[in-house]
Formats: C-alpha cells, structure tokens, sequence
C-alpha cells in the first residue's frame, strides 16, 4: 500500500485509523499495532504473542518508528506526516497534514 500512490483522502483515513485514541498523533504503541498488522476496535481483541515474539516485534518497531519521528520525541504529528509523505514521493503541504491528521 505505501509503495502505490495515495489519495490525500486515503492517506488521512490511514492515518485516523492507526491514531486509536483520536489525539491527533500517533504513538509509538500505536504505530507498533499498526506495524504488526494488529487493529484494536471494540469488537476485535489483541492476540496474546509469546515473549519472544512480542519482544522482537516491540524492537522491530520502535526502529522502525524513529526512522519517522524526527524530532524523536515519541510521537508522529503534522510535520513529520509531511516530511514522510514527501520522502514516498507524496507531495502534501503542511496545512493538508493537518487536516488529515485533525
């Protein structure tokens, strides 16, 4: 999905669902659901993984995430959608991150 073009429509929905709690940013437990493929809503439930297998996981995706969030403080927002979108080759401005994002 990442390596084809996205619509700014599709891209701001992608983003609302891997924002679980609605803040407006994504966490990095967030972005680690989404990395794993795991979607957590009212009528589905986590999987209980081995430790090992959570564990690898969890660092799999923590590297994964700080190659997005820039200003490494733990949490994606509007400038970093951007900067990441541009860098898949998705031109979006600022104020059209924010809306995806609001």
């Amino acid at each position: 999905m990442i390596a084809e073009k996205l619509t700014k429509n599709e891209l701001s929905k992608l983003f609302n669902a891997i924002d679980l709690d609605g803040n407006g940013s994504i966490s990095v437990n967030e972005f680690s659901l989404f990395v794993t493929g795991i979607v957590q809503d009212e009528q589905s439930r986590i999987v209980s993984l081995d430790r090992e297998t959570e564990s690898e996981i969890k660092i799999q995706a923590r590297q994964m995430f700080n190659l997005f969030d820039l200003d490494s403080n733990g949490r994606l927002d509007a400038t970093e959608l951007r900067k990441t979108m541009q860098s898949l080759e998705q031109d979006i401005t600022l104020d059209q991150a924010k809306l995806m994002i609001a």
